[in-house]
């Protein structure tokens, strides 16, 4: 199985330390189990929007829970394996 986090922070751009909800990749991603799901990055700093659910300029697609928007070239993208 593969694993796609976002490298950096969605919010400021900062490297990401924790991770959850997800964004939406431009195309389907080889080996992942929701095919254009990457989970969204975040830094200390922002950490609390995740208890919000919303990032402002990042709004969800319509009826997907947990969702930041579309994946940018800014976030960043880690491709991890797991075994």
């Amino acid at each position: 199985m593969i694993d796609y986090n976002t490298k950096n922070c969605i919010v400021c751009g900062k490297e990401a330390e924790v991770w959850s909800g997800h964004v939406h990749y431009k195309k389907a991603l080889k080996g992942s189990t929701d095919k254009d799901m990457v989970t969204a990055g975040f830094c200390k700093e922002h950490e609390e929007i995740l208890h919000k659910g919303f990032v402002s300029g990042r709004e969800g697609l319509e009826d997907c829970e947990g969702c930041f928007g579309k994946w940018k070239k800014q976030d960043g993208l880690i491709i991890e394996e797991i075994k």
